[in-house]
């Protein structure tokens, strides 16, 4: 299987930005390794059931697809990939502290060695290790966004 609209870059998988495309991106996850990814709209996609595709290369080096239906994605035990689409759905949706902080996501060191596309963790708990460091780094202000950035999803799943 390749990947779609990606080009080889140093020995790394870059997606390529097309006009149906919502997000594009890559991360480092240490030791030289990086993933990257795009995220569209499903072809099946409605506004009752908002659902995204996601593919890209991940940090194994093979290319993955994957369907993320929004409405189902669990915070608890989600993976970066289901959250990246999830905070791509949600940011056009008014939440312009997103785009303030450039990423409304938690610090990846703070998923105890989970740093995959596809590894689950505890996306709350994560949030909350994220805030208490930043606030013990002296960042109260960057604390209190991470705070709201929580509050934002946390509504979301509530209001289903």
């Amino acid at each position: 299987m390749q990947v779609n609209g990606a080009n080889r870059i140093r020995n790394i998988n870059v997606p390529m930005l097309t006009e149906d495309t919502l997000r594009v991106g890559g991360f480092n996850i240490g030791n030289g390794t990086t993933v990257s990814y795009t995220i569209k709209w499903a072809e099946n996609a409605t506004e009752d059931d908002p659902i995204m595709t996601a593919e890209g290369c991940d940090e194994n080096g093979k290319p993955f697809f994957e369907t993320i239906y929004i409405k189902k994605i669990n915070p608890n035990n989600a993976t970066w990939i289901e959250m990246l689409a999830l905070e791509e759905y949600l940011s056009p949706m008014g939440n312009d502290m997103f785009s303030v902080l450039g990423a409304s996501l938690p610090f990846p060191h703070t998923l105890q060695g989970h740093r995959g596309l596809n590894d689950r963790f505890d996306f709350f708990n994560a949030f909350d290790k994220t805030i208490w460091q930043v606030a013990e780094g002296g960042s109260h202000q960057r604390a209190k966004e991470y705070q709201l950035s929580k509050q934002a999803y946390y509504d979301f799943f509530l209001s289903d």
